[in-house]
């Protein structure tokens, strides 16, 4: 019989090969470049050929990506004597599109880490690991040419080494350090990275709340919730070393960044740069600019997906008949992951405030408490700050903040299948089954797998996600 360890093993292996497979397989099929491809893998393409240009964002993003294009080209199979030589869209789509893939596909060992550091339980940490592998719009993005995917793989080194370290224990400095470097990174890709360094603190900040007003009416123990660990050390104070770790190491980090950037881009110093930046996303970039435009609190309903390239031909059948087929890929989430998903985080809440009641009137606190307020600061941190920007705003934007929502679904569902009442089981099982049929559903327009007209129309089931 196999053991539950090597069961474990399988499984995530299993998991990592549909994500490699399904971020790989046939990745430069559709030509580019497509959507915002004719921006950052360009800007990427700029610095391995010495041309000025003007960005809307930190420049780590298109550093990885001229990073990509040149280890590309330096294969050996590769017949290009230089980069010079040919223009951007001579490009090969891989150049620019296979780092984003490999990066996309780690995504879902990073997220089983760091969900068996938060709760030690194999059933739970597998979904999450699972439910990042097939999500469509973290999908998408794996294969394709943009930075997204680089904001949320740094966002989750970081959070991994700050739970690793228990968030503020100075006997684990390294971790701290790395966690520091890691939020430099994330908000050198886009500042929204900086939800990642919100979750800390917020989350930090709370529990530093809970233990003193607990030390000033004495102390009581934590209780642990079954099967986990302390996430946050039990003597936990406030010490000026932090400033160094979340806000000194972070800056370095992001100032050091950009220092290729100005000296290849000379128009504007290091401030007069931010002075633009920060100009473009207040004033220059008006709320319905663009045709995918969608408000912030409909993402987690993903009433707009994004429509990143769209073909279609007509091909001849046997009997001599026309069929018209459709090849799109839409930035196209997994419906009722993110439904469920946004059922759960509520549920979280929720419950969240009878366990924050029970601490006031118990006065007493069980790791499930933090566990919650973890994942509750995560997603806030990540998705509410957006109700206060008044620009065009893309529902890729809700990526880091989903991240959360499926930890949450995912908690519900390890515990509903462990349950003893058969109904929840059922239940548990039925959500999941019906989640996995919609990967394979909508598969295609999220890969471009060519599809039948009316095919390809009956998987738009709403008017807003044409």
């Amino acid at each position: 019989m196999i053991s539950s360890r090597l069961k474990n093993i399988y499984i995530l292996s299993l998991i990592l090969v549909i994500s490699f497979t399904t971020r790989f397989v046939y990745l430069g099929e559709i030509p580019g470049p497509v959507f915002d491809e004719v921006f950052y893998p360009m800007y990427g393409y700029s610095y391995l050929t010495d041309q000025q240009f003007f960005y809307v964002h930190p420049p780590l993003g298109n550093y990885i990506l001229a990073a990509a294009i040149w280890i590309y080209h330096q294969l050996p199979w590769i017949e290009v004597s230089s980069l010079s030589t040919v223009s951007f869209e001579e490009l090969p789509t891989l150049s620019y599109r296979w780092l984003n893939a490999l990066s996309g596909s780690l995504l879902c060992i990073l997220s089983y880490i760091l969900s068996q550091k938060l709760f030690n339980n194999n059933k739970f940490s597998l979904l999450v690991c699972f439910f990042v592998a097939i999500d469509g719009s973290l999908l998408v993005d794996s294969r394709i040419g943009l930075i997204n995917i680089y904001l949320v793989f740094f966002g989750l080194c970081a959070l991994i080494c700050a739970v690793k370290a228990k968030f503020v224990d100075l006997q684990n400095r390294n971790w701290l350090i790395l966690c520091g470097v890691f939020i430099g990174l994330a908000a050198s890709i886009k500042w929204n990275g900086l939800g990642y360094l919100f979750t800390i603190l917020t989350f930090i900040a709370f529990v530093i709340s809970v233990r003193t007003i607990d030390a000033l009416r004495f102390n009581h123990p934590m209780k642990e919730m079954d099967g986990s660990h302390n996430l946050v050390e039990n003597n936990i104070t406030f010490s000026w070393e932090y400033v160094l770790y979340f806000l000194i190491i972070p800056l370095v980090v992001y100032s050091l960044i950009w220092i290729p950037d100005l000296r290849l881009n000379t128009e504007y110093n290091f401030l007069e740069k931010h002075q633009q930046l920060l100009g473009f996303h207040q004033i220059m970039v008006t709320e319905d600019e663009h045709p995918y435009c969608s408000k912030w609190y409909s993402w987690p309903f993903m009433m707009r997906p994004m429509g990143y390239y769209f073909n279609s031909y007509e091909i001849i059948g046997h009997l001599g008949n026309k069929t018209t087929m459709f090849q799109d890929i839409h930035l196209f989430p997994n419906p009722p992951l993110y439904w469920f998903s946004s059922i759960a985080i509520l549920l979280m809440g929720f419950e969240w405030l009878k366990l924050l009641w029970h601490w006031i009137r118990e006065k007493a606190v069980s790791n499930k408490f933090f566990f919650f307020t973890f994942v509750l600061c995560g997603y806030c941190a990540n998705f509410l700050p957006w109700a206060w920007v008044s620009r065009c705003a893309f529902l890729y934007s809700y990526q880091p903040a989903s991240i959360f929502a499926f930890i949450a679904l995912a908690w519900y569902l390890a515990h509903l299948m462990s349950a003893e009442s058969i109904k929840y089981r059922i239940l548990s099982w039925g959500i999941l089954i019906l989640v996995i049929a919609a990967f394979f559903y909508w598969l295609p327009i999220q890969t471009g797998i060519p599809l039948e007209r009316d095919l390809f129309f009956q998987r738009i089931w709403f008017r807003s996600w044409s």
